[in-house]
């Protein structure tokens, strides 16, 4: 006869043991990092620690819970040192590069965000059921957490996405460059 109520296993693992053993099994780098394909070079402070492609996937699929290949084409991730990307505390910055995201300075101006936001909603809902059937949470793109706005000095677009997974009363925030 098996027990019922026995108490766990004297080797199960707490969810702060798995954050920190899933933490230890990364190889965070700190100081001058070269980006791969020489993109760019970093120089993080002590404070910051790089992730190279292959532990930022790790991060974004195995931790974070995002369907195979989400990770797939990352640059690395910048995390905080103080904090585990894995734990509800935790985040970090997954650094990427599009080349085909180039927007001259006078199409920025012309841009109608509101549109942009419509397309990408329901782009988002359409990626629903096939995220659902493969046993992840839907995810609700709520609107932006920060709109769009381009400095021509740097000829940058800033903007971040309010997102919503599942139930989940917590939102998510995704800030692009």
């Amino acid at each position: 006869a098996v027990a019922q109520d026995a108490p766990a296993p004297a080797d199960a693992a707490s969810p702060e043991q798995q954050a920190a053993a899933f933490l230890a099994s990364l190889k965070p780098q700190t100081g001058a990092i070269s980006l791969p394909g020489n993109l760019a070079a970093l120089t993080l402070p002590e404070s910051f620690r790089y992730l190279t492609p292959a532990d930022s996937k790790r991060v974004i699929e195995e931790a974070w819970g995002n369907p195979p290949g989400a990770g797939d084409g990352t640059l690395g991730m910048i995390i905080p040192a103080a904090v585990n990307p894995v734990t509800a505390d935790g985040w970090g910055v997954i650094i990427t590069y599009n080349a085909d995201a180039h927007i001259a300075d006078d199409d920025a101006a012309s841009i109608d965000y509101g549109d942009v936001l419509k397309d990408m909603q329901e782009a988002t809902a359409s990626e629903n059921e096939d995220r659902q059937k493969a046993g992840y949470h839907a995810i609700t793109l709520v609107g932006w957490a920060e709109p769009p706005h381009y400095e021509a000095a740097t000829h940058k677009i800033y903007w971040a996405k309010d997102l919503v997974f599942g139930e989940n009363p917590d939102h998510t925030l995704n800030y692009y460059i």
